[in-house]
């Protein structure tokens, strides 16, 4: 029997795994997670990140797959291009997947042969990026890779504290019988005031960072077009 090794055993992919075993392999999994549900529909599962291509080629090779499969998942798919392509399975070359699934280096490849893009780089660190903000103009889109959710949830905090307290003092000012721009005058006054505040109570690098950033850009470029 062909063997067929499937990177991720999530709800989406069961699908894929299903398919394989009516097509008549052997199914192995791999994933991170030693609950996730795709392990109940294999014949056997690794309990190892997908993403981690070295641990994934050596059950690879172990369980001499035919072939290797990351179904609806980016971020494995440059894995399953390198096992395949070290166990001569068919595949596409590992440094194109590799290529097209790292925005930073595809970015880099479509400005050196000229292609239409945005103005982009990848940084390791904030301290690296804050270093180079000066080659960019205003406004700049800055995206997190491996964003955690606890850092996902200290840095949306503020907004949600935001909603909450903005609309308690909508609903006040309307008691009052004010007009409407009378009441919206009053939102953005005290908005302005609890957004700032609670940046600073939480403690919001990057908010902190881009108001004193923003006023040093606009300072040294007073009077040139941005």
């Amino acid at each position: 029997m062909k063997k067929i090794l499937l990177l991720g055993g999530s709800t989406q992919q069961i699908t894929a795994i299903e398919y394989e075993k009516k097509q008549g392999y052997g199914t192995i999994l791999c994933d991170y997670l030693p609950d996730n549900p795709g392990q109940n529909y294999v014949g056997k599962f690794y309990c190892i990140s997908t993403t981690d291509k070295e641990a994934v080629l050596q059950v690879a090779q172990k369980e001499k797959v035919d072939r290797v499969v990351a179904y609806a998942s980016d971020p494995v798919a440059p894995t399953a291009a390198y096992v395949a392509e070290k166990m001569g399975l068919p595949t596409s070359p590992y440094k194109s997947v590799e290529l097209l699934t790292n925005k930073d280096k595809f970015r880099a490849f479509l400005a050196e042969y000229n292609f239409c893009a945005p103005k982009a780089k990848g940084y390791a660190s904030i301290e690296e990026a804050k270093k180079d903000i000066e080659r960019f103009r205003v406004l700049v889109l800055i995206k997190l890779l491996n964003y955690s959710y606890k850092e996902q949830w200290k840095d949306i905090m503020p907004s949600l504290l935001l909603s909450l307290v903005m609309g308690a003092v909508v609903y006040s000012v309307q008691l009052f019988g004010m007009t409407v721009w009378t009441t919206l005058i009053v939102q953005r006054f005290v908005g302005i005031i609890l957004y700032v505040g609670m940046a600073r109570i939480f403690k919001l690098e990057c908010f902190i960072y881009l108001i004193s950033t923003g006023k040093d850009i606009f300072n040294s470029r007073k009077g040139k077009s941005i």
